[in-house]
């Protein structure tokens, strides 16, 4: 599969993925899923396996931006 990404400058350090999600995108919708279907976890499990497609599942520097967006989320 052929992923386009586009980048833009926000500074001159940093790029950001256009129109990609982040790690603390997918975990606030995993968030408010868990939080809609707490009866039935299952259902949010696809976003789960989105990220992990999206970012890798050894990246453990998404890992830990998603727990602390989604721990973020629980406790809110």
């Amino acid at each position: 599969m052929l992923k386009i990404i586009c980048f833009s400058a926000v500074s001159s350090l940093i790029l950001i993925s256009c129109g990609s999600k982040t790690p603390e995108d997918y975990a606030k919708e995993y968030c408010q899923c868990m939080q809609q279907y707490q009866d039935n976890p299952v259902r949010c499990k696809d976003i789960l396996e989105d990220a992990k497609s999206e970012f890798g599942e050894d990246n453990e520097e998404a890992k830990k931006e998603f727990k602390n967006a989604y721990k973020s989320c629980m406790e809110e």
